[in-house]
């Protein structure tokens, strides 16, 4: 995975050089290119006056500054307006040589200004134009005229950090999203493995006893009610797990399924409680629950076939790991604000600390206290299962909006209370 991303990196810093290399280039180009047009007319026009008055006053309206040299490279008149007449040191023989051969262009430079107390770099367009003798009508100096460009430094720079920072969180998230995507391909492999072991192994071991069946290896009638027993238990377990991924693609890709509208709490909750506390009663576990016709709760606000899916999945759960006979299952409510509080309380097996963070992951199985990844191919009848059951429950609950809090410690019971929103709002 780092090779992975290391190969991005020559890229990315391509990019970043080309983007900031062009950026820079645009800052100083446009306005090279903006005022290339009427500086170099005005500085036509300079010249002409110039040869004619031999003077040129400032133009305050325009910022004039200009500079006047002989064909010699000598400084003559200069009027500075923008620069409190300080001289600029130019390189007057590239401006001569380029008057010579194009008779006046525009020139961009980074030109030095000395003073008294210190010596600074400041960005100019000079427009030069030829002066003539009015005489004869030849060359007898240069005239440059001078736009400077006071605030291009400090867009170079600030171009060049914001460019710079944009670039940093551009990185950070094409980063974070290559690791982020990574997991999730990760994940997903690691689903389907573990998909195909949860569906392999219940058909492995259907397919092995009725082999030993059909080739007649077991004639004991009890032993073949066993094995008849084992295939239909098998059976049943391989149905759960394809009805429960199946509800649980279902959830991830119908969002109309998350639709929420107004419900009476016992019209919700009331037909699970009931089955349960019958489930119970034949399976010799004392079942604690409220009488919800006599509670005054509030209308829940919520999508009531998938919360009490939620209630199903939780007291499914608690029934698998209590025992029989000294097993106890309790159901409470309570109001918090806007949200009704469903806890569901066993005396079972319980989960040990380092199983928690995991318990709501596809195929998680914990048993006895102890973490347990879906791997066995056979498990006693009250603690089987797909390892689905607490991941669409999580699935339902973040849809919903809604959370969902655990309690527990290995070998006292777990408890686990969801919250469901009402419209006490």
């Amino acid at each position: 995975m780092k090779k992975k991303s290391a190969t991005h990196m020559p890229l990315l810093l391509l990019i970043y050089i080309i983007g900031l290399s062009l950026g820079l280039f645009l800052l100083q180009a446009v306005p090279y290119y903006s005022h290339k047009k009427d500086l170099i007319q005005f500085a036509k026009w300079a010249a002409e006056k110039y040869s004619q008055e031999r003077i040129l006053d400032a133009d305050p309206t325009f910022g004039l500054n200009y500079m006047v040299y002989d064909m010699e490279g000598k400084c003559i008149d200069y009027a500075l307006v923008s620069f409190s007449g300080t001289i600029p040191d130019l390189d007057i023989e590239k401006y001569l040589a380029s008057l010579k051969e194009n008779g006046s262009g525009l020139h961009y430079a980074w030109v030095r200004f000395n003073t008294a107390e210190s010596s600074e770099y400041i960005p100019l367009l000079i427009a030069t134009a030829a002066i003539q003798n009015q005489s004869d009508g030849q060359l007898s100096g240069i005239l440059l005229t001078i736009r400077d460009l006071p605030d291009i430094l400090g867009n170079l720079i600030s171009y060049a950090l914001l460019w710079s920072f944009a670039f940093f969180l551009l990185f950070l998230f094409l980063h974070f999203s290559a690791k982020k995507a990574r997991e999730t391909e990760e994940l997903q492999r690691t689903y389907i493995a573990t998909m195909n072991h949860e569906l392999k192994a219940p058909i492995t071991s259907i397919k092995a006893l009725s082999e030993t069946l059909l080739d007649g290896y077991v004639t004991d009638p009890q032993k073949q009610m066993y094995y008849y027993s084992t295939i239909l238990k098998e059976a049943n377990r391989l149905e759960d797990t394809v009805v429960e991924i199946l509800e649980l693609s279902k959830l991830q890709s119908a969002k109309t399924l998350y639709r929420k509208e107004t419900a009476q709490a016992a019209d919700v909750f009331s037909p699970i409680l009931d089955r349960y506390a019958e489930l119970c009663e034949d399976t010799d576990i004392q079942f604690i629950a409220p009488n919800l016709g006599t509670e005054s709760l509030p209308q829940l606000y919520t999508a009531p076939a998938l919360i009490s899916r939620v209630l199903d999945l939780l007291l499914h759960n608690a029934v698998k790991f209590t025992e029989s006979g000294s097993g106890i299952i309790e159901v409470h409510f309570a109001l918090e604000k806007d949200r009704l509080l469903v806890s569901v309380r066993d005396n079972g097996c319980g989960i040990t600390a380092d199983q928690l963070p995991h318990i709501f992951e596809r195929f998680y199985q914990g048993e006895s206290g102890q973490t347990q990844q879906a791997s066995q191919s056979a498990r006693t009848h009250n603690k089987s299962g797909s390892g689905l059951g607490l991941a669409i429950v999580k699935e339902i609950l973040d849809g919903l909006g809604e959370s969902i809090h655990v309690e527990s410690q290995s070998g006292e019971g777990s408890t686990f209370t969801f919250t469901v929103e009402n419209k006490s709002r």
